[in-house]
């Protein structure tokens, strides 16, 4: 454990081959894309976040320093397509390929609109102080270097977990005794490297050929022994003793008795639903036994923890119940759940910068459902929707069917449209003028959020000018946060979208938020009436229409993927009518990869779980299996070219349907 304090990562065996550049280097500027420019619309930084102690320190640290360590961390900053750390001075490699690793977390810093040019000034003011000779483990680290770069991209500090390790570590006892020994391997390292130096001027560096690790360096001989006779002491001690009640309640349970009634349902599933359970997450396969039930269920019973978190710590202590309790008491819920889903995505590959992108889609879909089915903001929007008068009309409409194709469940969806299109919500292609209050003519660029419009979401703001008074200082923050969006009532399709699925969720559908990787947003939501996700846009008004984006609108769709509470699927063919040539347009990544991806989103999505929530998603899997829709004619409202929107815009994106878009390029 402490080895890998002290040690750099070496190989084991040789999976990918990656070049490093250093500042400094002749090819640095070119390589690193910064002599190439970002985009306008921002750019995203990511922590990555890399555990050296390859999954020991979480093993053994509070065994023998008496406090829990979950990992030795690295970190290095990802924006660009590029990942910068502090290696033997300021370095850079490919997003994905970093010779650390695969990172355990991915952690979202925010959107930067600093330049790419003033980024590369600001590493070459800095590089003086990240250098061989400035590196110290315990006070100037990657760790230090990752948190001044994102400060200066987004003014925002890394998380104090991660920064904090070494005081954290140096504050017990062991970690007093081992102080001096970690200084002097310091200096002698030191020592090295300035004996080393050459006295004459070298030649120009070459990119360094770096071997990725698959698994963490062990520590030294007289270490290791020293730990592994410290854990067998610490075996030895008494286990602590199992509480009778619960230590936390499950996220829907707000009594024991919930809980309790929640774990009944888990109980009486079927041995089929038992086995479509185990598929929904690779840590919950060992409900296929009996044994495997009965130890799950039991530990839900004494701790109270998600059963899927149980499951992880049941498979982490090798079907231990004593040592899964253990574990799982020593973090809240929370931590639990937030450090597994992260080691699911942590098992996604990435190769490229295509891949790293496709990822951030993902991710950022995810964070959204979350803050979708945030019960404040639920309740917000029941206080604007007419709930009594969409019910009342559902209910007249469902008795004017003349056979009952529909529920009045399904119906009121339909309502909700109706509403949410023609009585609440705005399209806005041109906001009006904050000074005159004339729409304004002509979007002059984008600019930085505030610190306000990030509290609600806004990764960027446009800029309009006005043509009557010529004003340029109309603000539009293009804001992501569906409470916030129930104040504004305006936008374009990623604001209805979101708020749309925020009153969906209010009235209790089961909701997907469903993003198409040619630039549009919709919902789904689940019909039990039908047995099957129904497509809904409230930007046209649409009701289980899914061809209308290519079939009406013209749109060359190519990924798909729709992401709710408890799944996220790749849905890209219940949108086409023709897969082969959707399948020749999908070249960000292999079938493969991109299916790794989207079960690895999904698993994160079931970690926390209660068990009702778990029964119903298994029902509802059996149910729909989530397959391609039948053949069938075109709707109408399938024909139609796209009704949101003037034509200017519509034109640009490409979706005035076949025929207007076909006069278009040829004009």
């Amino acid at each position: 454990f402490l080895g890998s304090l002290t040690l750099q990562p070496q190989e084991s065996r040789t999976t990918n081959i990656m070049a490093v550049y250093m500042v400094g280097d002749p090819q640095w500027e070119n390589y690193t894309g910064l002599s190439g420019g970002w985009s306008e619309d921002g750019e995203r930084v990511t922590l990555n976040v890399y555990d050296l102690s390859g999954g020991l320190a979480r093993a053994m640290s509070q065994s023998f320093l008496g406090t829990q360590v979950d990992g030795i961390w690295h970190t290095g900053v990802a924006v660009g397509g590029r990942e910068w750390f502090f290696g033997g001075g300021i370095a850079c490699c490919p997003n994905g390929s970093s010779p650390y690793g695969t990172p355990v977390r991915r952690v979202p810093m925010g959107d930067t609109f600093i330049p790419s040019s003033v980024f590369a000034e600001f590493l070459a003011d800095i590089s003086p102080q990240f250098t061989a000779l400035t590196y110290n483990l315990l006070e100037h680290n990657c760790n230090n270097f990752s948190d001044k770069v994102c400060e200066f991209l987004v003014g925002e500090k890394i998380p104090t977990d991660i920064t904090g390790l070494p005081a954290q570590v140096l504050a017990t006892p062991l970690g007093q005794a081992f102080r001096p020994m970690i200084e002097q391997m310091q200096n002698n390292v030191l020592a090295a490297q300035q004996q080393a130096r050459p006295q004459q001027p070298p030649p120009p560096p070459q990119p360094v050929q770096t071997q990725q690790p698959t698994g963490a360096q062990p520590p030294p001989d007289a270490l290791e022994a020293m730990l592994r006779e410290a854990l067998a002491e610490s075996q030895q001690q008494d286990k602590p003793k199992q509480q009778d009640a619960p230590a936390f309640t499950v996220e829907e349970a707000e009594s024991y008795e919930a809980m309790q009634d929640s774990l009944k349902q888990l109980k009486a599933l079927t041995d089929d639903e038992w086995k479509k359970l185990s598929t929904l997450n690779p840590n919950l396969a060992l409900c296929s036994s009996s044994e495997g039930r009965d130890a799950l269920q039991n530990l839900v019973d004494t701790v109270g923890f998600p059963p899927t978190v149980v499951a992880y710590a049941l498979t982490m202590s090798n079907n231990d119940p004593s040592q899964a309790a253990c574990m799982l008491l020593e973090q809240e819920r929370d931590a639990h759940i937030q450090n597994i889903r992260a080691a699911t995505l942590a098992t996604v590959k990435i190769n490229d910068q295509q891949q790293a992108q496709l990822l951030d889609t993902v991710q950022d879909g995810l964070g959204r459902i979350a803050v979708q089915r945030q019960p404040s903001k639920k309740e917000k929007a029941l206080k604007l929707m007419p709930v009594d008068e969409m019910q009342a009309n559902a209910k007249v409409a469902f008795e004017k069917q003349t056979e009952p194709t529909l529920s009045e469940r399904d119906l009121l969806v339909k309502e909700m449209l109706q509403w949410f299109k023609h009585k609440f919500f705005k399209w806005v292609d041109k906001p009006d003028c904050t000074k005159c209050g004339k729409q304004t003519s002509t979007c002059a660029g984008n600019a930085p959020p505030s610190a306000e419009d990030k509290q609600f979401g806004a990764r960027r703001v446009e800029l309009w000018q006005c043509a009557t008074c010529s004003d340029v200082n109309t603000r539009y923050p293009r804001y992501n946060d569906p409470g916030k969006l129930l104040e504004t009532r305006s936008g374009r399709c990623g604001e209805w979208a979101n708020c749309f699925a925020l009153c969906l969720n209010a009235l209790d559908f089961e909701t997907r938020w469903v993003r198409d990787w040619t630039d549009h947003v919709w919902c789904e939501y689940y019909s039990d009436h039908q047995k099957k996700w129904i497509h809904v846009d409230s930007c046209e008004a649409a009701f289980d229409s899914p061809y209308m984006y290519e079939c009406g609108w013209g749109k060359k769709l190519n990924y798909i993927v729709a992401f709710s509470h408890d799944d996220v699927v790749d849905v890209s063919r219940n949108y086409t009518k023709n897969w082969d040539e959707m399948k020749t347009r999908r070249t960000l990544a292999t079938e493969d990869w991109f299916a790794g991806l989207t079960n690895a989103a999904s698993h994160c999505t079931v970690v926390g779980l209660t068990g009702s929530q778990l029964v119903r998603r298994t029902k509802r899997e059996l149910e729909n299996n989530n397959k391609p829709p039948k053949e069938v004619e075109l709707k109408e409202a399938e024909t139609q070219p796209r009704q949101s929107g003037d034509v200017e815009w519509k034109t640009q994106r490409g979706e005035m349907g076949a025929t207007g878009n076909l006069t278009e390029q040829e004009n």
